[in-house]
């Protein structure tokens, strides 16, 4: 993978973007950046690993923020 812009993020969830949910449903939330850089998902920071890896299980509407 080649990223142009630091900090350097790639960001998948499942179900994928625009899938429709149920009112209970969750989305994983996982990938990898540049280690050191924060990821912060509504306002809770990620752990992410000494490869730059990290995962998080969430529901709904979520905003996920590098920093």
């Amino acid at each position: 993978m080649e990223f142009k812009a630091a900090p350097r993020v790639f960001i998948q969830t499942k179900p994928l973007e625009n899938s429709t949910l149920t009112d209970h449903s969750s989305v994983e939330v996982y990938g990898w950046t540049e280690p050191g850089t924060k990821i912060v998902l509504n306002g809770k920071e990620l752990p992410v690993d000494s490869q730059g890896y990290f995962f998080e299980q969430t529901g709904g509407t979520f905003s996920i923020q590098p920093r």
